[in-house]
């Protein structure tokens, strides 16, 4: 029996510490690592059983990312979504950032800026037009780090939310 479930794959990468670097999510799965990595059943793909409509991208850092670090990657990274290779979306990471999650005052004084950081509420970026994803079809969502950014290592999550279709 055909199941609509409301779900939420997620993947989580580590950022490392090279500028201009490109991550790649969604390329692992949850056998191969664990559950709080990642809920994907394969890499790179679903079970050909299974499909998704995403609704909404969502993507954040851990808690103890260094509050600079944070400001340097929303600020120059970009998030790009391929499904079979074709580019489906692509936009600055800070569009796709939970609300309430990250919070900048920058001084004009000394040009200092301070962040501050709260637990993920939901509602990144939501999707008008919302991506449909079938059973086995490759995808990836890729982050591309921008220069200069994040000299120290982060583990970046980055979650699609929406209706899985199973059966």
């Amino acid at each position: 029996m055909p199941q609509e479930l409301d779900w939420t794959y997620y993947d989580s990468v580590t950022s490392g510490t090279t500028a201009s670097a490109t991550l790649t999510f969604f390329a692992q799965s949850e056998s191969a690592t664990n559950k709080q990595t990642t809920n994907m059943p394969s890499a790179g793909k679903l079970n050909s059983s299974e499909s998704i409509v995403v609704h909404e991208i969502i993507a954040y850092c851990e808690s103890d990312t260094e509050h600079a670090d944070l400001i340097k990657l929303y600020d120059k990274a970009v998030l790009e979504f391929l499904v079979s290779n074709n580019r489906i979306l692509v936009a600055p990471l800070l569009l796709f950032a939970p609300e309430n999650y990250l919070h900048s005052i920058a001084s004009t004084l000394n040009q200092a800026a301070t962040v501050g950081v709260s637990m993920p509420s939901g509602k990144g970026f939501v999707l008008k037009n919302p991506i449909t994803i079938p059973g086995g079809t490759p995808f990836s969502v890729k982050v591309k780090i921008g220069e200069g950014s994040t000299p120290t290592a982060s583990d970046i999550k980055v979650c699609l939310r929406g209706i899985l279709r199973r059966g």
